[in-house]
């Protein structure tokens, strides 16, 4: 890191994050894993410029290695996320006859921006497949007075999906149990287990991992994410990810 342009281009990047998680919290209230993930990671990467010179040697050697090391294990673990977000699409000739949409945050009774997104993933691949049915996958969440199932329900209702092809999941609070309710709904009900998962790029793995744990066979319907959120939403991914399969041993 003794070059200037690698130093340069360091405390920029770290200070990059610094500030956008600093931003993101403050000003828009995202106050989350990622951007705490975010945060320290910018905070020790300047922390680890300022004092380079003062550092011996043989720790330069293991602090870069470390990071050489982070970086190859992040980049990867990002490479496989965007797979199964845009790789593991619907097979055109035998297409999933169940969309499954994954909760998030609601406003009142209106779904939030992330959710509308999915919303209109799912609304779009529906109005293709007339054969197809959705489960709508969310229950209470912090704050909420309506279960996002219920809420998801009716944007698809007001846009002409008929009721007979909407099924609700409205208990689970999280990305494992939306997947092992929703699964037991599809069961109960007969519907197709090939499903296509209807949530964000950033989503798409840790939920194709808790699918397949369900006994679901998933593809991807990834909806648009606000760019924006993007470096925040991943880093906190990257998190969930690692605690599904290191912790939960669920891969």
């Amino acid at each position: 890191m003794s070059h200037p342009i690698l130093r340069r281009g360091g405390l920029i990047l770290s200070g990059g994050l610094v500030l956008y998680s600093t931003i993101s919290m403050l000003l828009f209230n995202f106050w989350n894993a990622g951007n705490f993930a975010l945060l320290l990671l910018g905070a020790a990467g300047l922390l680890y410029l300022a004092f380079y010179d003062r550092m011996p040697h043989r720790a330069h050697i293991i602090l870069n290695l470390l990071w050489a090391m982070g970086l190859a294990v992040l980049t990867a673990l990002t490479a496989v996320m965007l797979w199964f977000a845009y790789g593991n699409v619907p097979d055109v000739n035998n297409p999933p006859g169940t969309v499954v949409i994954l909760g998030a945050k609601i406003n009142g009774d209106s779904p939030s921006l992330i959710l509308q997104q999915r919303l209109k993933s799912a609304f779009d691949y529906l109005e293709r497949h007339p054969q197809a049915v959705v489960v709508c996958s969310g229950g209470l969440g912090d704050g909420e007075t309506y279960a996002e199932s219920e809420v998801m329900r009716l944007y698809l209702e007001a846009r002409g999906i008929s009721s007979d092809r909407i099924y609700e999941e409205n208990a689970s609070t999280n990305t494992a149990e939306n997947l092992a309710y929703s699964a037991e709904v599809i069961r109960k009900n007969g519907l197709d287990p090939n499903v296509a998962l209807c949530t964000d790029g950033f989503h798409q793995l840790r939920a194709a991992l808790q699918a397949r744990h369900a006994g679901l066979t998933p593809t991807a319907i990834s909806s648009r994410t606000p760019p924006g959120l993007i470096p925040m939403y991943y880093a906190r991914e990257w998190l969930g990810v690692a605690k599904t399969i290191l912790i939960d041993r669920i891969w």
